[in-house]
């Protein structure tokens, strides 16, 4: 059943029309890309220190350190971001996040969007899920300069790890091995970028370790969190100041180039 009440001060109209094209977009709802396996994996890896699971973001590792996290604590942050079962025992299925979740955090996302737009900000992306993100981020981009907005680049050829170098398709920072762009979480592609840059960016629209790097840095940023992705439910729970957005981030980018066209919408109408 679609979930109809807009978040405040979005249109109804609005808000009906982007949750019909969230669940046709296979955005949010359920049966998206990881399964509930999955993402109770992803919390036992994340609780075992790994930096995919952890993002690389610092306070998030320091309160697995200290052993302050557990399973149940842990899935009850995702949970209450996505709205998925909080329930241990359901090990099993498809996974879920509440449409109306994902509209309020793209809501939130294109409020903040709108005010660095109206300044005329400087914007800056990173794709560390560049086989989903990069056609929605360079449309985005675009949308900036329109109106007066910066979209730099910076730090392009820097060797994060051995043959795996900062690289740009078009604005979009990502990580490639010069035969191909990764998948990956590492922070040291966003790191590199932020400290080749000449002034701070006012915005990251960005995921996965870029993500992580932009909350490290203090640098106001938007970012996806799939139900796999713990690292930035803990983040945000601990008080990190960023938009979660939660967000099946699984679809290509064919598909998925139509976010920018609904945050453009959003932007529009904040």
């Amino acid at each position: 059943m679609k979930e109809l009440t807009a978040p405040a001060g979005m249109p109804a109209a609005l808000a009906d029309r982007i949750l019909d094209r969230l669940a046709i977009m296979k955005l949010a709802g359920r049966e998206l890309s990881h399964t509930r396996e999955a993402n109770l994996a992803a919390i036992d890896k994340l609780l075992a220190g790994q930096p995919f699971y952890t993002l690389g973001i610092r306070s998030v590792i320091r309160e697995v350190e200290a052993g302050r996290l557990d399973r149940q604590g842990v899935l009850d942050m995702v949970a209450g971001f996505t709205k998925c079962s909080t329930d241990l025992s359901f090990e099993k299925g498809p996974n879920y996040i509440s449409p109306r979740a994902c509209l309020e955090g793209l809501w939130e996302g294109a409020k903040l969007m709108r005010r660095v737009r109206d300044r005329k900000g400087r914007v800056i992306f990173g794709a560390g899920h560049a086989g989903t993100m990069i056609e929605a981020y360079n449309r985005l981009a675009a949308y900036f300069r329109a109106y007066g907005c910066e979209t730099p680049t910076a730090g392009g050829g820097v060797e994060v790890q051995k043959d795996w170098f900062v690289d740009f398709v078009g604005v979009v920072a990502c990580v490639t091995d010069t035969c191909g762009i990764h998948h990956t979480h590492m922070t040291e592609a966003m790191a590199a970028f932020l400290d080749h840059l000449e002034t701070p960016p006012d915005l990251a629209i960005c995921d996965h370790g870029f993500g992580g790097e932009s909350i490290n840095r203090g640098v106001p940023c938007i970012v996806p969190m799939d139900t796999n992705d713990p690292g930035f439910a803990v983040a945000k729970n601990l008080g990190e100041p960023f938009v979660l957005v939660p967000m099946n981030d699984n679809r290509p980018n064919f598909v998925m180039a139509e976010l920018a066209d609904i945050y453009i919408s959003m932007i529009e109408a904040a």
